[in-house]
């Protein structure tokens, strides 16, 4: 069935494996992604707690990554990545201890921080390596399809869990969900990579002049995704009034849309100017957040979000494409390269979640999608001049 699917999508096996992996991960986080803001948010009827929470997790795993990266040479790839969902299958338990508030946040975000710190770097290096160098744009959109198709529904079922059966129904669906996409990573094949800084020298990489371009790039590519990850999600209930459902749905019709233009994008990318593609996509993401300043119901929400989503499709073909080529071409500092980019990318979410509260306090959640439209043009073409010196 394995080699079938190969055959017709022409995509490694490892590939096929860890798409697999990442969708059964996808519809474990997507069925809690649009929620758990929300949910902190009442735990501690506070917005801006909700934040630190957020922003406590990306930094801490900024702290780890250069330890837990030491790993690539002694575990190797396979391992890294199991024991990062492993951590992942706590994420939601850890959201179970509601009768104290200060020890769901703690395990959140420590649970969450080994999560993405043990299993991120790995899974980069690999998809860098296994994508084909002269079509990363197709297989990349292609990829991300094949790994949304059950993760369109999943919104819908943590929507109806929570509204019927509350959070806790909806924290043990994705804790299991998260266990079973451990099984495919057992089938990929293990290598190893030899990470070679010490803790402190990568800190000193990260802020070398050289390499500024790299850090402001994936800051600002971290900045607003963060926007994208907590704030938007914050906007939808308050919008929505907690109408758990409606906001499952929504975001649900919006990804099956986004799907096929996703794909279309792929191919352009790899058939068309990349500078044009690139110049599209920075437009369209760019006002799509402009245009979500002025949203006002539940219809301009699926209407703005649709075409927004559009945009951060055809950014994300276009800036990952050109990101997993910049990893592949950094040579035996492939597993440097993805480091640096991931603690940037982590934080440019911290700078933004903290600074951005400010703007919040005096004009609202929407200041943040503001902030989130200049910080897209910054990152896009900041990126294209990006490698590890």
């Amino acid at each position: 069935m394995l080699e079938k699917i190969k055959r017709h999508f022409l995509l490694p096996k490892d590939l096929l494996v860890l798409v697999l992996s990442r969708s059964l991960m996808r519809i474990s986080f997507s069925s809690l992604s649009l929620f758990v803001p929300i949910y902190f948010y009442k735990l501690y009827s506070s917005i801006e707690i909700a934040v630190f929470v957020f922003a406590a997790v990306y930094l801490l795993q900024v702290l780890l990554l250069p330890l837990v990266s030491k790993m690539l040479s002694v575990w190797g790839m396979k391992p890294m990545m199991i024991a990062g969902l492993f951590f992942a299958s706590l994420v939601p338990i850890s959201l179970l201890a509601t009768e104290n508030a200060e020890l769901a946040g703690f395990l959140f975000v420590v649970f969450n921080a080994f999560h993405r710190a043990l299993f991120w770097t790995p899974y980069h290096i690999d998809f860098a390596e296994l994508l084909s160098p002269t079509s990363r744009g197709k297989e990349l959109a292609l990829v991300r399809n094949l790994s949304n198709v059950l993760f369109i529904v999943s919104p819908i079922v943590g929507g109806v869990l929570i509204s019927t059966l509350g959070f806790s129904a909806t924290f043990m669906y994705a804790a299991l969900v998260m266990i079973f996409a451990i099984i495919p990573l057992f089938f990929l094949g293990n290598h190893f990579e030899h990470y070679s800084w010490r803790y402190i020298e990568t800190f000193t990489h990260l802020f070398k002049p050289e390499n500024r371009n790299l850090l402001i790039a994936h800051a600002a590519n971290g900045a607003q995704s963060a926007a994208t990850l907590v704030f938007w999600p914050l906007f939808l209930g308050i919008l929505l009034d907690e109408r758990y459902t409606a906001v499952g749905l929504i975001t649900a019709i919006t990804l099956l849309l986004v799907m096929f233009l996703r794909y279309i994008t792929g191919v352009f990318f790899d058939k068309f100017n990349k500078e044009k593609v690139v110049f599209v996509g920075v437009i369209l993401t760019a006002s799509g957040w402009v245009f979500k300043t002025f949203i006002q119901t539940p219809f301009e929400v699926f209407v703005v979000d649709t075409y927004h989503r559009f945009g951060r499709a055809v950014n994300a073909v276009a800036f990952d494409a050109e990101t997993y080529e910049q990893a592949a071409d950094s040579g035996k500092y492939i597993d440097e390269y993805t480091v640096l980019k991931e603690m940037a990318l982590n934080l440019g979410r911290v700078a933004m979640l903290i600074v951005t509260l400010f703007f919040v306090s005096i004009w609202g959640i929407k200041a943040s999608f503001a902030i989130a439209a200049v910080l897209t043009i910054l990152m896009i073409f900041l990126n294209r001049f990006s490698r590890v010196i």
